[in-house]
């Protein structure tokens, strides 16, 4: 079967970002998640000044514009969006709102828990005497 010449416009995500006002890797964590991944880049890799290069992306995602995968991936995209608006609205509709007027009640601590505290201050009675004496100077080395 012989290749198709591309002969329309590429999207990459950048332009599906600024398309739906998303980052990047947002965009691509909805792309895995519907199980897209990005397709081998062909041919030699360049470097901003044109250069051939070894280093850069192996992968990218990118689409010829009009074509049926970049209208599926834009479908995914945008139920993405509205199931996580419709998330977003739903997490605030269950959470209640604070009463006006009123302020938290404070917990008042247990007795018991001064007892614990008690035993921590015996094990640092010890360490009093060691504050009382001076630290030995420092000591010096001779240079050869």
């Amino acid at each position: 079967m012989a290749k198709k010449k591309s002969s329309g416009k590429i999207v990459t995500v950048n332009d599906l970002c600024d398309e739906y006002k998303i980052e990047a890797r947002q965009l691509r964590i909805i792309l895995r998640a519907n199980g897209l991944s990005a397709k081998e880049v062909e041919g030699p890799l360049y470097d901003k000044d044109g250069n051939e290069t070894k280093f850069g992306p192996r992968k990218k995602y990118t689409w010829e514009e009009g074509s049926k995968e970049l209208a599926e991936v834009r479908d995914i995209i945008e139920d993405s969006l509205v199931e996580a608006k419709s998330k977003k609205k739903k997490a605030k509709a269950d959470k209640p709102a604070p009463a006006k007027g009123k302020k938290a009640p404070v917990e008042e601590p247990d007795e018991d828990d001064d007892e614990d505290d008690d035993d921590i201050d015996d094990e640092d009675e010890d360490d009093e005497d060691d504050e009382d004496e001076p630290a030995p100077p420092p000591k010096k080395g001779k240079k050869k």
